[in-house]
This record gives structure tokens, C-alpha cells and sequence, in this order.
């Protein structure tokens, strides 16, 4: 029996020179390759289970990008869907495994359409392999609709359950470049901060969560205790 989604996605795959810059737009799509499409579970694993973790990706000299979007839709700015949005950005710490888990959760969220009555606007997610850190970004269709803006960071935190240290900025893509701007208005304030309760594979109650609670000290941000023992 075949487990059909309710959408259709594409994963994509991006290396690129580091000296490469991220504006060159025709370079950029040149570098763009497609995988393959799928749209249902087992068409999922059939090409996810074959890929590479992005953990085990080298970025030394190269940035390697994985891509998966709704199909349809290109993963690249000029893109008429994600020409008037924007994405949300979560860095991370080079910490051994730690990329592919959260990639692992956040794809999942997305093709299991945990994105709830704001799932449309998500036009799709990317993981970002570089050398001194890892980012996951999730692409918005509407960067000017700031409820669908705030609903998605939520969901991201809900998903990924990130730790309070950990935070978010939204970029939209028309201030890409060097001009990007935090959601709101104000640049790293409250957006993205979650505790982090026990192991990642800890899926206990998660509880609501002021945005303006205070990060902890910086004794406290552990970036080896999220790994998966």
C-alpha cells in the first residue's frame, strides 16, 4: 500500500566553491541540481534514506546546500513563490551529528504538514553544510504577513525543540545580500528561545514558553549536550 502526502516536494542538491558569492544569482542556479520528487512516504525514503547526512558532508572548501520544496517551486530567490518572502534562520555549532538531527526533524515537519493552517506559506526548507558552522532555514512565501511569519517561527520551535541560547532571524529575500533584516524589526530578541529538557530523544510534554525569557549564561549552552546519545 502506498501512503500518499498531501503534497508533492522535490529535494535538491547545491555544492559551491567558497569564494563563490551567494549573490551571484546565475552561478547560484547553475548549482542547483534536482534529486528527484516524490509524493508519498516510502517515495520519501526512497531518496532520503540514499543521501548522504549533512554531517558527513565536507565544507572545508566548499558549501553544500540540501534543498526540499514544495514541488513547483524553485529554491532560489528570483522564484516567482519566493520572490516576496523571506526565511527564517537557525545556526548552529559544528557538533557531531547535530545538523542531520535537526534537518531530519525540520523535513519531517514539513512533509508531515506540521506547519499547521501556515503550512501553504512554507515554500520550503534547506540545510546549509560551511565550515565553522551548520544553518537551517525554512523559505516563506510572504515576508510582508507577519502573522504567517510568527506562526512558522513557533512551529519551528515546536519541532526542532531548541534550546533557549538557540535563536532565529528572518531575512527577507529582496534585503539579501548584506541588508537582511530581523523579523519585527529588532534582531534576535526572544524569537527562537525554547529550554532544551533532557536528550533530543526526550518527546515528553513540551510547555508554552514566554518569547522574552531570559538565555542562559553562556556556562550553560551546551551545544554537545543536544546530540542524540
Amino acid at each position: 500500500m502506498t501512503h500518499f502526502l498531501n503534497s508533492r516536494f522535490a529535494f535538491f542538491y547545491l555544492r559551491r566553491d567558497r569564494s563563490q558569492k551567494e549573490t551571484d544569482a546565475q552561478g547560484y542556479q547553475n548549482a542547483v541540481q534536482k534529486i528527484g520528487s516524490f509524493d508519498s512516504v516510502e517515495g520519501f525514503f526512497g531518496i532520503y534514506d540514499h543521501l548522504v547526512k549533512p554531517h558527513s558532508l565536507t565544507s572545508e572548501t566548499h558549501v553544500t546546500d540540501y534543498h526540499l520544496f514544495r514541488e513547483g517551486i524553485s529554491p532560489t530567490w528570483e522564484d516567482a513563490k519566493n520572490r516576496n518572502g523571506g526565511k527564517w534562520i537557525v545556526r548552529l555549532r559544528k557538533v557531531e551529528g547535530l545538523a542531520s538531527l535537526y534537518w531530519e526533524d525540520l523535513i519531517m515537519a514539513l512533509v508531515g504538514e506540521q506547519f499547521g493552517d501556515v503550512g501553504c506559506q512554507v515554500c520550503g526548507v534547506v540545510v546549509s553544510v560551511r565550515q565553522h558552522e551548520d544553518i537551517l532555514s525554512v523559505w516563506t512565501q510572504d515576508s510582508k504577513d507577519d502573522d504567517a511569519i510568527a506562526k512558522i517561527r513557533d512551529a519551528i520551535k515546536t519541532n526542532l525543540d531548541l534550546p533557549t541560547f538557540v535563536t532565529l532571524d528572518y531575512k527577507r529575500h529582496a534585503f539579501h545580500g548584506g541588508q537582511g533584516r530581523a523579523w519585527g524589526g529588532k534582531r534576535n530578541q526572544g524569537h527562537g528561545d525554547r529550554p532544551h529538557r533532557g536528550h533530543r530523544n526526550d518527546r515528553g510534554p513540551r510547555h508554552h514558553v514566554r518569547d522574552d525569557a531570559p538565555a542562559p549564561p553562556p556556562a550553560e549552552r551546551d551545544w554537545g549536550a543536544l546530540r542524540r546519545k
